[in-house]
């Protein structure tokens, strides 16, 4: 009855320029917010990696949260599992589908996005809704259970 646009004050109609949208303004706002979600991570998680991983963080387009879950392979070794599916806030069911992730190790005292010195995040996609996460020194390439930020796309 309102349109997709209900809750904001311009309304899509023939009135006054200055208080509605004209159609073709309608439709490019439309564009861009889909675009906008399109590029946007389908999660952001932060997680410690132990022999019993702990999610420190977790933000994803799901609504409703659907967290993934750590298997621990060994030491700096794990894998992110995704359900099947979500539900997102609407009551909307849709499969996840993972193209790529990134990841970094993060320290108390490093950044998030910047990994301490020497320390690597190396992040495999292997399948749509699993990542496979491996973290190691680069000079020895030593595993070692860390701290993980990973944005999953």
């Amino acid at each position: 009855m309102f349109g997709g646009f209900a809750p904001l004050p311009l309304r899509l109609t023939n009135e006054d320029p200055r208080e509605s949208w004209s159609a073709g303004q309608h439709a490019r706002a439309c564009s861009d917010l889909r675009h906008q979600l399109l590029s946007a991570p389908l999660a952001l998680v932060r997680y410690q990696s132990a022999a019993e991983p702990t999610i420190l963080a977790y933000v994803g387009q799901d609504g409703k949260g659907s967290r993934p879950t750590i298997t621990h392979n060994g030491n700096g070794d794990d894998t992110l599992t995704w359900p099947a599916a979500a539900e997102d806030a609407f009551g909307g069911v849709e499969a996840f589908a993972i193209s790529h992730a990134v990841g970094t190790v993060v320290t108390a005292n490093a950044p998030i996005g910047f990994s301490p010195a020497g320390w690597v995040a190396n992040v495999e996609v292997v399948t749509s809704r699993e990542v496979r996460v491996r973290t190691y020194f680069f000079a020895n390439g030593q595993a070692r259970n860390r701290a993980v930020f990973l944005a999953v796309f």
